[in-house]
């Protein structure tokens, strides 16, 4: 009987930028992944206590970023 194992994955910020990341890559549709670029603009909005997400794929969190960045200039 053949095991199927796999090591652990981290997939934290990759789960920002596309929520469906695993269900894509089980049923092999990577190439329509949304893949995190490690910006850091989630981080931004973490780091002020704002929804997490990204800024990058979603436009809500991409407005949210820029009401953060007016307040912090």
């Amino acid at each position: 009987m053949k095991e199927e194992i796999c090591d652990p994955v981290g997939i934290g910020r990759q789960s920002l930028a596309d929520p469906l990341f695993a269900k894509k890559m089980l049923e092999g549709k990577s190439a329509e992944v949304n893949y995190c670029i490690a910006c850091g603009s989630c981080s931004v909005l973490l780091k002020n206590q704002a929804q997490g997400g990204c800024p990058i794929y979603f436009e809500y969190y991409k407005k949210l970023l820029k009401e953060i960045q007016k307040t912090k200039a």
